[in-house]
């Protein structure tokens, strides 16, 4: 039987009837209400803004969702939104299917007191329990404001109109759901802050009725250089038939890096060395750096964690770097190339366990760019920023000695192949990652070794058994070591057999003369003679046969004390010591004398005197041996006697026969000459019937052909000159000759024996 309400919901609240149909009875209650129908806008898409530094929200171009999640008897959808600094609003993805939503928040560019939450859920074209449960904030990166919550709590909008039951907890309640606000800070010490979660499994919608949630919320989290981003993901679940999550993963983190402003990526090839907390340290491997891949091509960069394994090469990002680096961003370094250039300098990646054995990784993943500190010279990762550095770890497997560098030698003993290793690591440990000095060491043996020899000067090398050390060349030495999973790990060192260097010699000879001042061809004293010998080595490039020279030496001519000589006066006292080297020239230094004045002891008779100490037949017979000041400065002088007896090409000796002493003949002019270089620096005396003359005495003729032309002209004309140094030191040879051991008489007539063999000596040169 159809019927009606009639009576007065402004006067009568409740209104029971009751029905009977005997035996039965029942009862009907009209508790009459107004429905309220709420406004539900549809939900703002979310912001595709691009990352950049000034951006408050920014959602991963690549998985962000903005549709609605399928349930099982509805559809739901569940964002966040926030005010920019900028004034403009910013909405985060939706929650989706197996977290297929990712969205940064920059906390420098919102207005954190501006977060809220929303969800709306759509019922579907039947009254049936929902199964809708879902969560909006974790008491640790946001909770819930209860500032800006009011004193009723949460609120539920119904499009249509109706009011529902919904519970709430924390998740520290273990279950526990309260059916109202009021309950639920009743149970919590009137402390609201914790809830976190709301449940609506069980409640019965009406059909096609939409419902909203705004809940408010702050950002709670405390970000560092440890923690340089935090993460909260929603979730809306479905209990409707059985149990399915969805939900979006959220960012909380700042700017890191504007790599616009990037014009360099290095990758360092670094060795691990120890770490503390917070920082590690690593060692640079300078021979791998020259050979690292560009920075820009090895280097990947992602915003949002792509990470899915070790081994899954899906996990590196796809396209170009973002402009920008969050906090919350994941490094990748692709090893697919690094792997090569590291094993072919003795080193490998770091070996990871995949399907049960060691296998090195495909590439390197970090969640935060680590605190790295370079040990070697205390220099933290750079903060210029233009230039991105990241270390990447190279695991030491063959470490080899320095070059080495031998001479050729015929007598040489076999090369010894361990001397070029110093360690052989069993680099293929897949625990955590360790320092030299904890890795496995392996026999020195366990290795190839394969050779390669350059001829010096030849373009390439050829492939050799072994290094002979009497060969000169450049010898390539290569070990290798074959690893866990069949990579092969070598490196290379040279073995230089240099050839027996040559040297080249320069004299430099600077001569004294000392002569009568104004007659310069009246020569008073031997000349002294000063050499310098300048050396340099020759070397040979053993790999492309250039010449090369060393610098030559250099060298000095000592001071010289000018000798005093009788009857005379030196202009000077000394001759400076001089400075030689390459572009010296040969010198040649005249000291002067001036001729005392004429007494009673003068030593010269024109007339043949008794006194006189030189005769009218050319002869210099002065009664005071002449005093060899040659000297070569560059050595010890050797005052050994020499002998005139030589071998010819047979191998017999040869003596030199002494020529016989010519008397006084004036007849036979005699020739000048200029004796070699030779004759001048012979120290072997010669030997007459009279007795001995030192060789070194020609050079008072020999020093220039025309001092020998004079000194022949005065010796003719009968002209004394008394070249006697008595009581002198000399001061290169040191020959001490003070004292005159003999009566002028006989000296005389020993002076005209040796004068003659000389005049007879000089006319055979």
């Amino acid at each position: 039987m159809p019927f009606k309400y009639v009576g007065n919901a402004d006067e009568v609240k409740s209104t029971r009837v009751d029905a009977y149909l005997k035996p039965y009875s029942t009862t009907l209650t009209f508790d009459p209400f107004e429905l309220h129908p709420e406004q539900i806008d549809p939900a703002p898409n979310p912001t595709t803004d691009d990352a950049t530094t000034t951006t408050g929200v920014y959602n991963n171009p690549l998985v962000t969702s903005s549709d609605w999640i399928k349930m099982t008897h509805g559809d739901a959808i569940g964002y966040y939104t926030a005010k920019g600094k900028d004034g403009k609003t910013y909405v985060t993805g939706y929650a989706a299917p197996n977290g297929n939503s990712q969205s940064i928040f920059n906390v420098d560019q919102i207005d954190l007191n501006s977060l809220e939450f929303h969800l709306l859920y759509h019922n579907g074209d039947k009254e049936v329990k929902s199964g809708l449960w879902f969560n909006f904030a974790d008491g640790k990166t946001i909770a819930i404001d209860t500032g800006r919550l009011g004193a009723d709590g949460p609120q539920l909008k119904s499009q249509q109109g109706w009011s529902y039951k919904w519970a709430i907890n924390t998740g520290a309640d273990q279950g526990i759901y309260y059916n109202s606000w009021a309950e639920y800070l009743k149970a919590h010490n009137n402390v609201g802050d914790q809830a976190s979660q709301i449940s609506m499994t069980g409640v019965a919608l009406k059909p096609d009725d939409m419902i909203e949630f705004v809940i408010p919320v702050k950002y709670t989290g405390q970000l560092s250089a440890r923690t340089p981003s935090l993460t909260f993901s929603p979730h809306i679940n479905d209990y409707g038939n059985g149990f399915t999550q969805n939900w979006a993963d959220l960012y909380f983190t700042t700017v890191k890096k504007d790599l616009s402003e990037v014009k360099e990526i290095d990758l360092l090839p670094t060795e691990f060395m120890g770490e503390q907390p917070g920082e590690s340290d690593w060692k640079l491997v300078k021979e791998i750096s020259k050979d690292m891949p560009n920075g820009w091509d090895a280097f990947k960069i992602s915003n949002f964690p792509t990470y899915k394994g070790s081994f899954n090469k899906d996990s590196l990002p796809k396209g170009d770097l973002p402009s920008v680096v969050y906090g919350s961003a994941q490094y990748y370094i692709d090893l697919s190339k690094i792997q090569e250039i590291f094993a072919n300098h003795g080193y490998t990646v770091k070996y990871a366990t995949n399907n049960g054995k060691a296998q090195e990784m495909p590439f390197y993943a970090y969640s935060t760019l680590p605190g790295a500190k370079r040990v070697d010279d205390d220099r933290p990762v750079s903060d210029d920023p233009s230039i991105l550095v990241i270390h990447v770890q190279a695991v030491p497997a063959i470490s080899l000695n320095d070059d080495q560098h031998y001479v050729a030698d015929p007598n040489a003993k076999p090369w010894d192949t361990t001397s070029m290793i110093d360690e052989i690591y069993a680099a293929d440990d897949a625990g955590q990652r360790k320092t030299r000095d904890q890795l496995e060491k392996l026999p020195k043996t366990d290795v190839d070794i394969s050779y390669e020899y350059q001829a010096p000067g030849a373009a390439t090398a050829v492939a050799v058994d072994k290094v002979d050390l009497t060969k000169a060349g450049v010898y390539t030495v290569t070990y290798s070591h074959t690893y866990a999973d069949g990579r092969v790990v070598k490196d290379s060192r040279k073995v230089y057999v240099d050839p027996v260097p040559g040297k080249e010699t320069k004299q430099v000879t600077r001569t004294i003369n000392y002569v009568e001042e104004g007659n310069e061809s009246n020569v008073l004293h031997v000349p002294t003679i000063q050499t310098v010998k300048l050396t340099r080595d020759k070397k040979v490039n053993l790999e492309t046969g250039e010449i090369s020279y060393t610098d030559w030496t250099t060298g000095n001519f000592d001071e010289m004390t000018v000798p005093t000589i009788s009857g005379y006066t030196a202009t000077q006292t000394k001759v400076e010591a001089q400075k030689v080297d390459v572009d010296s020239n040969d010198v040649v230094i005249n000291v002067t004398y001036k001729k005392n004045p004429t007494g009673n002891n003068s030593n010269n008779d024109n007339n043949g005197g008794n006194n006189s100490n030189n005769d009218n037949n050319g002869g210099n017979n002065s009664n005071t041996k002449l005093t060899d000041n040659n000297t070569d400065t560059s050595k010890p002088t050797d005052n050994k006697k020499t002998n005139d007896t030589k071998k010819d090409n047979t191998g017999k000796k040869i003596t030199k026969k002494t020529p016989k002493k010519v008397k006084n003949n004036k007849s036979n002019k005699t020739k000048s000459t200029t004796t070699s270089k030779s004759n001048q620096s012979s120290k072997a005396k010669r030997t007459t019937k009279s007795g001995t003359i030192s060789p070194k005495a020609g050079a008072l003729a020999n020093t220039t052909a025309g001092l020998a032309t004079s000194a022949k002209a005065n010796m003719e004309n009968g002209i004394a000159k008394n070249n006697s140094q008595n009581s002198q030191t000399l001061p290169q040879t040191g020959e001490n000759e003070s004292k005159v051991a003999f009566a002028v008489a006989g000296l005389l007539a020993v002076a005209l024996g040796i004068f003659g063999i000389a005049i007879n000596r000089k006319k055979e040169n």
